[in-house]
């Protein structure tokens, strides 16, 4: 309810469903979920489509974020990112 929109993308097909029903069920409409590879929907062109983000949160697999999406990132500049990893060594190879 603070967010003027929410942007989600996830690999996953039945994630993205998830969060449609979860969305209704607490009312929240102002919403975005798109399913696929970050590598090829992270873009200017998403931004400027539903615009900028003030907060990136990520959760890339195991392997790391892409260069393309560590880069599409850092050209968005928003004030904050929040980066959940379960890998210590690609974490720091993505924020080097």
């Amino acid at each position: 309810r603070m967010a003027a929109k929410v942007v989600g993308i996830e690999y996953v097909p039945e994630a993205i469903e998830d969060a449609h029903v979860n969305s209704e069920i607490n009312g929240i409409s102002n919403t975005l979920f798109l399913a696929g590879d970050m590598k090829d929907l992270l873009s200017h062109e998403l931004f400027e489509k539903h615009g900028w983000p003030d907060l990136i949160i990520t959760d890339p697999p195991r392997a790391g974020m892409h260069a393309d999406v560590v880069q599409t990132i850092l050209n968005a500049a928003p004030e904050k990112i929040v980066y959940v990893s379960c890998n210590a060594a690609t974490q720091a190879r993505d924020l080097n």
